[in-house]
């Protein structure tokens, strides 16, 4: 028998609330669609036998309304202990039907759990959800309770699959069967906690993935989603910290997955903001935002008159991966750090990719590429400078020139520029920068006429730039004042000659296009 589907109004982002949150919903802006209550918070329980049972919480609601800024309120309760073997607690449901009413929760949800068992003629509240056997009793003994919370309270209710540190051995079901099973028989949904499935994956040693796979996915209403933390060798479900990356991938392969999915809820203990820090959380919120908007509510096709933005998208998507720093403010202010003109579809395309490792790794080949062709068109400079300041040069040169040409002669040409600006104290770096910078001019005319090169050597060219060429550090050149003058007819070698200030010039011919390594080599005197 399949259940009726689920019919839950699609919001989107949903935040977990406490107090100490407030300041993060009232700054978060529209990267938030709601805000999920535990509406258990919002009033005092007394016990079963007190009249009257509940005390309402007047301030407490008043703050809530103006955390949530207007925005949805979803009930996610802690109270309930449907799987109490003992008798059914109706009147909580009806004081969950009372705040629905004053609020308006689209749905509402609570724990596929116990944590209220009998003693003697007291209940024993053990403060945390424990499991229930997945077995034929247990379907039997929640179906007719879930149909009683689905009447009494006329919005679409859902279970939390739950997190457990022990497992109920010799279970009739598995917990994919044993989820299905219940939703189909109960006509209730899931809220899915992929943190809860990552944890007990973690704690108990299977695969995540696997689990998810064996879930008919069209149950589910609404997916959380948390960090945790460990403690005695044990990860625990703590709302402690921001989306593991494994969750993150959980998130992504299910998400898309999910027809009747109502929202997406981040959930972190109040006591954590603090050491978590509003950047942190707020950056899970937008890649959250981007994650929804892309899966779940795409960009219409484009008709015909729409303005193409294919030029703007791609100038951003080199920009996440030539410009640091432009990547990290897409990840922190999502759609707000983009350039126009680009569409919803796009804007949400770049603002997922740049939460991507990928784009990192990306990064780490374009830097090869391109400190590769500069130690090809400049090696006797990089040679000369050391790794660390080679290394530290050329970060703050592509931090102030990103690359504009697939032809790197140009951006070698501006990196002899900037180091000559820098004028940096190194031991012959003016002369050996100078002679390829002119080699490079050279070059540079490759099918025409160059304009001729000279350089000012205050030390013996053909020892300092022998010994770079042989891969050697030089040392102790001895002083010889003297030009190198350079010419290239088209596409033949640039030919130097040394005009040496004491003895007569003699002849350096430099096959440079063909063999960068050569260095000194050719100079006769």
């Amino acid at each position: 028998m399949r259940s009726p589907t689920l019919t839950l109004p699609k919001l989107g982002v949903g935040l977990a609330y406490q107090a100490p949150l407030a300041p993060l919903l009232a700054a978060v802006g529209p990267d938030l669609d709601y805000v999920e209550v535990v509406p258990d918070i919002l009033w005092t329980d007394l016990g079963r036998t007190a009249e009257p049972r509940y005390v309402d919480d007047r301030a407490g609601r008043a703050a809530l309304e103006q955390a949530s800024h207007g925005r949805p309120i979803v009930a996610h309760g802690i109270g309930l202990s449907i799987g109490s073997a003992g008798e059914f607690d109706a009147a909580h449901v009806e004081q969950v039907e009372r705040w629905r009413r004053r609020l308006g929760f689209p749905w509402h949800s609570d724990h596929l759990a116990f944590h209220l068992a009998e003693h003697g003629d007291a209940l024993m509240n053990v403060g945390i959800t424990l499991p229930l056997p997945r077995d034929r009793e247990s379907i039997e003994l929640l179906v007719p309770r879930l149909r009683e919370v689905r009447q009494r309270v006329p919005v679409p209710f859902l279970l939390e699959n739950n997190v457990y540190y022990f497992d109920i051995p010799a279970c009739e079901m598995d917990e994919p069967t044993f989820l299905n099973t219940l939703c189909r028989e109960s006509g209730c949904g899931l809220v899915l906690d992929l943190h809860n499935v990552y944890t007990n994956a973690r704690n108990h040693g299977f695969d995540a993935g696997a689990m998810l796979s064996e879930l008919e996915l069209e149950h589910v209403g609404e997916i959380h989603v948390a960090g945790g933390m460990e403690l005695d060798g044990f990860y625990l479900d703590a709302h402690s910290d921001t989306i593991p990356d494994p969750v993150w991938s959980l998130l992504e392969w299910t998400l898309p997955r999910c027809p009747n999915l109502g929202g997406v809820t981040f959930e972190l203990f109040g006591s954590w903001f603090e050491s978590v820090g509003n950047a942190r959380i707020t950056a899970d919120l937008r890649r959250l935002r981007a994650l929804w908007t892309h899966v779940v509510h795409p960009a219409p096709r484009r008709c015909a008159a729409e303005p193409v933005s294919a030029l703007a998208f791609q100038t951003a998507l080199a920009r996440l991966i030539v410009d640091p720093d432009f990547r990290d403010a897409v990840r922190g202010d999502g759609v707000a750090a983009l350039p126009g003109p680009l569409t919803a579809l796009e804007a949400s395309r770049l603002v997922t990719i740049a939460h991507d490792r990928g784009v990192d790794m990306n990064r780490t080949l374009h830097k090869g590429f391109r400190l590769g062709k500069l130690r090809a068109l400049l090696p006797l400079t990089c040679a000369l400078l050391t790794p660390a300041r080679l290394a530290r040069e050329v970060a703050a040169f592509w931090q102030a020139n990103p690359p504009a040409s697939f032809s790197f002669l140009p951006e070698a040409l501006e990196f002899c520029a900037f180091l000559e600006r820098r004028r940096l104290r190194s031991a012959y770096l003016t002369e050996v920068l100078a002679y390829e910078r002119a080699t490079l001019e050279l070059e540079r005319a490759r099918f025409g006429p160059a304009p001729p090169q000279s350089v000012c050597f205050r030390h013996d060219p053909v020892r300092l730039l022998g010994t770079l060429a042989a891969g050697r550090r030089p040392r102790s050149v001895p002083p010889r004042p003297c030009l190198l003058l350079g010419s290239k007819d088209g596409d033949t070698a640039a030919r130097w000659t040394l005009v040496d200030a004491v003895t007569p010039s003699s002849r350096y011919d430099h096959a440079h296009a063909a063999d960068t390594d050569s260095g000194a080599k050719g100079i006769t005197t």
